[in-house]
């Protein structure tokens, strides 16, 4: 977890561990993109409003080489900007601060739960369309079909 207020950023790391999830945490950005080289996290819970680098800034590092990373955007702006630009930027979920811990549990399990399913199938076919979860693309041929 990337998360500037360090009473959340605890309280939420105890919350994960005690219900099974490995779980590491900082309150620093560049901080958050050593862990997240370091230990490889299938999912990262991560702040926009940082006080070193923002948000948008560590996803577009971590989109630039990985797909796979599981990223759930925490924020206290919850305003059309923000989320379309998550959104835009591969975010997997966003969500508002304060939040309850079984909504964010919830988020947190679909999430891996998508990432399980992607790993089971790469692409998925319809009536001339393509879509590549890997690469997160979709195609199209010339006459509608693949």
């Amino acid at each position: 977890m990337i998360e500037d207020d360090y009473n959340l950023l605890k309280e939420t790391t105890i919350f994960l561990r005690k219900n099974g999830y490995e779980s590491y945490g900082t309150w620093i950005g560049n901080e958050g993109l050593r862990l997240y080289k370091e230990l490889s996290p299938a999912l990262i819970l991560l702040d926009l409003d940082m006080p070193d680098i923002h948000g948008f800034d560590i996803m577009r590092i971590i989109r630039a080489n990985d797909l796979t990373t599981r990223l759930i955007v925490i924020t206290e702006h919850p305003d059309e900007y923000n989320q379309i630009k998550s959104f835009q930027l591969l975010a997997d979920d966003c969500i508002t601060k304060p939040f309850e811990f079984p909504v964010l549990m919830t988020r947190i399990d679909n999430a891996l739960k998508h990432e399980r399913i992607a790993q089971r199938c790469s692409y998925f076919k319809i009536e001339g369309f393509k879509i590549d979860y890997e690469k997160r693309i979709g195609e199209k041929d010339e006459q509608g079909l693949l």
